[in-house]
C-alpha cells in the first residue's frame, strides 16, 4: 500500500491494520522492518534511520523497548 504522503507499507493485515510481519518505508528514507501488532512496530525489529543508522531490537507500541542493539 502507498500513501499519500510517499510512505508505503508491504506486509500482512488483520482487520484493516497491519499485523504480523511487514515493511514501511518512510517518504524520508527511514524504514522499519519487522513484527507488527494492531497498527504498530511490536516485537522484534531492525528500523533503519536516514542518517544510516539503524536500532535492532524489541520495539512496543511504536517504540523502542526492551534489549537493542543501535549501530551508527
Amino acid at each position: 500500500m502507498t500513501y499519500r504522503n510517499g510512505d508505503k507499507y508491504t506486509g500482512s493485515w488483520v482487520g484493516g491494520q497491519k499485523q504480523g510481519k511487514g515493511t514501511y518505508f518512510f517518504a524520508d528514507g527511514a524504514s522499519y522492518e519487522g513484527e507488527w501488532n494492531a497498527g504498530a512496530f511490536h516485537g522484534q525489529g531492525i528500523f533503519r534511520f536516514t542518517d544510516n543508522g539503524k536500532y535492532v531490537g524489541a520495539f512496543k507500541n511504536n517504540a523502542m523497548d526492551g534489549y537493542g542493539v543501535y549501530t551508527y
